[in-house]
């Protein structure tokens, strides 16, 4: 199969989705939960998407790698908005310890909203992913998990445009 048979979803064909789990990209849960960032287009198509999902009573799911990726990225921001020129530094400094609890309570909100599903991805799943393409590895194994489980992934990534997995997305790049 190639990737062009696999569908492409927005918001409109939601109710189309059915009996399948829907599994959150780490850009979407950035847009829909970090208080405090600019609430532009991106943020407003997401938010429909989200409010689609849950009111045609389909599960959303995260797992291990999403919410490494949340953290690392939200947690690397505030490191490079400090004075500190070295991480660790900047990670047991009264600055970085209010970071990380900061980060930790968006964590515990995401995961009031959202199912938490381990990727239980085997090694030979794991390491089949160690070749090189558009995907990062991190993306790869979101898109194992996805296809392991058949999730739908909601992602505004457009690496994911050729993918081998079924996508929701607010980004006009997967629809061309």
């Amino acid at each position: 199969m190639t990737a062009s048979t696999y569908k492409r979803y927005g918001v409109q064909q939601i109710k189309d989705i059915k009996d399948r789990g829907i599994f959150f990209d780490t850009n979407v849960l950035l847009i829909l939960f970090r208080p405090g960032e600019e609430k532009g287009p991106r943020y407003y198509k997401y938010v429909s998407i989200f409010a689609a999902i849950l009111a045609n009573r389909l599960k959303v799911f995260v797992n291990e790698i999403t919410l490494s990726e949340f953290y690392n990225i939200l947690f690397q921001r505030a490191w490079h908005g400090s004075n500190y020129p070295f991480v660790k530094e900047f990670r047991d400094s009264e600055a970085g310890i209010e970071a990380r609890e900061e980060i930790y309570g968006y964590m515990k909100a995401i995961l009031q909203q959202l199912q938490y599903v381990p990727s239980n991805l085997s090694l030979s799943e794991m390491t089949n992913q160690f070749t090189v393409d558009s995907l990062d590895f991190n993306d790869k194994l979101i898109a194992e998990t996805c296809r392991k489980n058949n999730f739908v992934l909601v992602t505004d990534d457009a690496d994911y445009v050729d993918s081998e997995i079924d996508v929701l997305s607010a980004n006009t790049v997967m629809f061309a």
